[in-house]
């Protein structure tokens, strides 16, 4: 955290990130010799076993930003991410690395506020993805700057960041091809299962203010209009996303769809077992 006030390295003295971390190099291994077993050359086959690891990863990575009180739901959102990936596909990992850094913006989890590197860092990969015609990541850089200029321990400045996202999603309308748009593309399978993620997710989203959690690099108390802000604008940016895309826009965010479903179902589980307990290392 020295250089950035985003940054949470792994703590492999819990042992649920080194689970993680040996889940992930094992699907990028397994994932390569299934494909190369499949006779597909080596690079194709490295690729999909390292999207397939990238999304145990960044599933469990998502889940730890929505329900920090749980370790153990970081691996439940993993294992679906990887289900996931298997039925529709590799999502988009630009994608994932922004609404990634949003949601720390968002939820301030390391208790530092943001420095101007950190906000580099976010409207560059805001603009990797608008690059690519996705004029949406300016709404969500938007949605983060605008939340963290409001919420406890504000800084107000970072308005003007949300207005100039805003212009940068407007900009990139006229400037690059148009992707997607309001679409029909919704198969039964995506629906259903976006709706369970969805019912699973918001009784958490409810449920914000017991959160006990303490931030990363203060030891602070994480306040809870901070994390309600960032498990709604998770689900908001699904939901953005889904309708105009389509399955395309579910797939693109199927991790975060993933830790969603994943931190809905720990929740459930820990209602009737009290007994599994916070923050389980």
């Amino acid at each position: 955290m020295r250089y950035s006030s985003l940054a949470r390295p792994v703590d492999f003295r819990i042992w649920t990130n080194a689970v993680v971390v040996v889940a992930a190099l094992v699907a990028v291994v397994g994932g390569t010799l299934y494909e190369v077993w499949q006779h597909q050359p080596l690079q194709d086959g490295l690729q999909k076993g390292i999207a397939l690891g990238g999304s145990v990863f960044l599933g469990w990575a998502l889940a730890r930003e929505l329900d920090p009180d749980h370790d153990v739901s970081g691996l439940v959102a993993g294992g679906l991410a990887a289900v996931g990936y298997f039925v529709w596909g590799g999502p988009h990992f630009a994608w994932l690395i922004l609404l990634l850094l949003c949601l720390r913006i968002i939820n301030r989890i390391t208790g530092l506020p943001m420095r101007r590197t950190d906000v580099l860092l976010a409207v560059l990969a805001g603009l990797w993805v608008l690059y690519r015609g996705e004029w949406m990541a300016g709404l969500l850089l938007a949605l983060a700057f605008q939340n963290n200029s409001r919420l406890p321990d504000p800084q107000p400045e970072h308005r003007w960041w949300a207005m100039g996202s805003v212009a940068l999603g407007l900009l990139s309308l006229f400037l690059f091809p148009l992707v997607g748009g309001i679409s029909n593309d919704f198969p039964m399978g995506t629906i259903l299962t976006a709706v369970v993620a969805t019912v699973l997710f918001v009784p958490l989203i409810m449920r914000s203010r017991e959160v006990i959690s303490r931030c990363d690099a203060t030891a602070t108390p994480l306040h809870p209009a901070r994390l309600r802000a960032a498990r709604t604008s998770a689900l908001l940016i699904c939901m953005l996303m889904l309708i105009w895309y389509g399955q395309a826009g579910f797939v693109h965010l199927l991790p975060t769809w993933a830790a969603m479903a994943g931190t809905g179902l720990w929740g459930i589980f820990t209602a009737y077992r009290p007994d599994a307990g916070h923050l389980a290392r």
